[in-house]
């Protein structure tokens, strides 16, 4: 993975790694690849995280205490965008369309399944 992300960069492409479980990137070499990969990324989006990544998250990329404490206490769609030494609070906000796409809750896809049956019979 880290090669790729570095080959990738060198051609001016894009790569987007994404994981809902931060130790996936720090679990080799004592967090080299992690570091690396985060290293090699101009734009960051930090979601809400558990207090023991937000911590490694600060390490790494040299967040404030004020920083990490707004990882943690983030909300649902709401973030941290950095983008070189620049960092802003981003909320993220998706269209009513947008969600019916991408949506994993259960009821709202019965909801769906049933309004899609009864617009077909």
């Amino acid at each position: 993975m880290l090669e790729c992300f570095k080959t990738y960069r060198a051609f001016g492409a894009a790569v987007i790694g994404a994981t809902q479980d931060l130790n996936d990137f720090f679990a080799l070499e004592n967090g080299k690849f992690g570091r690396a990969i985060l290293n090699n990324s101009h734009i960051k989006v930090v979601l809400p995280l558990e207090e023991e990544e937000a911590v490694r998250v600060k390490e790494v990329m040299g967040l404030s205490n004020e920083e990490m404490m707004q990882v943690i206490r983030s909300k649902r769609g709401e973030g941290l965008l950095c983008a070189g030494h620049n960092r802003i609070s981003v909320v993220f906000q998706s269209t009513q369309l947008e969600y019916d796409w991408i949506t994993t809750s259960r009821a709202d896809l019965e909801a769906q399944m049933l309004a899609w049956q009864q617009e077909n019979n």
